[in-house]
This record gives C-alpha cells, structure tokens and sequence, in this order.
C-alpha cells in the first residue's frame, strides 16, 4: 500500500510479513488458553526476538451459527517486517 510522505508524492512501500498458526476445535479436546498465553507465547516471542514485530492471539469462542462451536480453539499471528 503506497503511502503519500509528502506533497510530491514520493512513495514508499511498506511490507508486512502475517504468519497464522490455527489451532483446530475438535469435540472432546480441550485448548489451555491460560498456558498458551503466559507461557508459549512469551517463549516464541523470545526465540524469535526482535524479528517478531507483533503477536496476535484470538480466541474461538462460536461458531457462525449460535449452536455451532468455534472452527478453531485459537488463532496466533505473528507479524514481521521481511521473510
């Protein structure tokens, strides 16, 4: 996405790297969110170090339709500035 820096319109790109990790919801398993949150997440943040711009984590709560569940259990995004 072009963006405008100054009136003559000297253009940068910026690029943005979004890994997904997605963490299927199957009947009869269960997803530690408390663990995944305090403990793995702060460890892949720091084995990646300061490649790892920013981390994202959602949480399935429902499905599309009221009585369905969660498609997933919980989502991680990872975002970096270059491969």
């Amino acid at each position: 996405m072009p963006i405008n820096l100054t009136k003559r319109s000297h253009k940068r790109r910026i690029t943005v790297i979004r890994v997904s990790v997605l963490y299927p919801n199957a009947a009869g398993t269960k997803f530690d969110m408390a663990y995944y949150r305090n403990k793995h997440i702060p460890m892949v943040k720091q084995l990646l170090g300061i490649a790892c711009k920013r981390i994202d984590v959602d949480h399935g709560l429902a499905g599309a339709q009221p009585e369905l569940s969660a498609t997933f259990a919980a989502m991680a995004h990872l975002t970096f500035d270059s491969v």
